[in-house]
C-alpha cells in the first residue's frame, strides 16, 4: 500500500514494533510505515507463513526489519519479547499493539478460560508491552488497536468484548502514567473488509449499518494510525474508524 510520503510524518529513521503484524490490519500498518522510511520489528506468533510474506514487502520497501516470534498470552511474554529486542539491538520508538484474538463466547457459554485468555492477550499483553516499552530511552508513541463495537454490546463475543473495554480504559490510564514523554492513543476500527469480499449480501448488510452507508478500507484505517503517530499534541484519544456506527447507540451510556 503505497501512501505518499509526508515530510511531517516523523517516522523516517525511526523504528516501530508492530504486534500481530503478520496479516490483516497489523500487516498493512507495518508495510505502510516501512514505505515511509520506518524500520519495523514485526511480531507474530502462529502465522509464520503470513509473517514471511509481510516481511518480504517490508524488505522490498528498503526498511530495516527484525522478525520476532512470541506467544503474548503468557504473563512473562512482554518481558521476554523485549529481552529478544535487546539482544537484536532493536530499540523501537513506536509501539502498535495490534495482536489479539476474537473467539466466540456468549453469556451462557463463556467460561473462566475464555475470559482469562481474552483478557490476557487483548488487555494485559498491550498493557505489559507498553510498560516494558516505556523503559526504552527512545520510546515516544503507543497506538492500541481497539474495536468500534466496544461501546455497544457484542453478545456473541462476550469475552473479547470485555477485554476490549478493559483496553479502552487502560489506554487512558497509560496516556496519563506515561506522559509527558510518551503519547498513548487508540484506534477503534469498524467494518473494514478486503477489496474483494466473498459475500456481497453480508457486505450490503454492513453497509447499511452505519450513517455513512459505507464499508471501511484498510487504507483509511492505516491513514488514521499514521495521523496519530505524527501528531505530537494528541494523547489519550480514541478515534473510531467505523463510518459513524458508534453513534447509533451507546450501551454503556458514554
Amino acid at each position: 500500500m503505497a501512501l505518499p510520503y509526508n515530510k511531517n510524518m516523523k517516522v523516517k529513521g525511526k523504528t516501530a514494533l508492530v504486534t500481530g503484524g503478520a496479516n490483516r490490519l497489523g500487516a498493512a500498518v507495518a508495510v505502510a510505515l516501512a514505505e515511509q522510511g520506518c524500520g519495523i520489528v514485526l511480531h507474530y506468533h502462529s502465522s509464520g507463513h503470513d509473517a514471511m510474506t509481510t516481511a518480504k514487502k517490508i524488505e522490498a520497501a528498503g526498511a530495516e526489519l527484525y522478525l520476532v516470534r512470541q506467544d503474548l498470552s503468557r504473563p512473562e511474554a512482554a518481558e521476554e519479547l523485549f529481552q529478544k529486542l535487546e539482544e537484536l539491538g532493536a530499540a523501537p520508538h513506536i509501539l502498535i499493539n495490534s495482536a489479539g484474538s476474537y473467539p466466540r463466547s456468549d453469556f451462557n457459554g463463556m467460561g473462566w478460560n475464555d475470559a482469562e485468555t481474552a483478557l490476557m492477550l487483548n488487555s494485559f499483553a498491550p498493557f505489559s508491552l507498553s510498560r516494558q516499552f516505556s523503559r526504552l530511552p527512545a520510546a515516544a508513541c503507543i497506538i492500541n488497536v481497539l474495536d468500534a463495537r466496544m461501546v455497544d454490546y457484542d453478545r456473541q463475543h462476550l469475552a473479547y468484548h470485555i477485554s476490549k473495554r478493559v483496553l479502552h480504559d487502560l489506554t487512558r490510564v497509560l496516556s496519563v502514567e506515561l506522559a509527558p514523554g510518551i503519547r498513548v492513543n487508540g484506534v477503534a476500527p469498524g467494518i473494514i473488509l478486503p477489496d474483494h469480499p466473498k459475500d456481497p449480501e453480508l457486505v450490503e448488510k454492513y453497509r447499511q449499518g452505519n450513517p455513512l452507508k459505507k464499508i471501511g478500507t484498510v487504507e483509511e484505517y492505516v491513514r488514521t494510525v499514521l495521523f496519530l503517530i505524527s501528531n505530537d499534541f494528541i494523547t489519550g484519544q480514541i478515534i473510531f474508524v467505523d463510518g459513524g456506527r458508534h453513534l447509533r447507540g451507546r450501551f454503556y451510556g458514554s
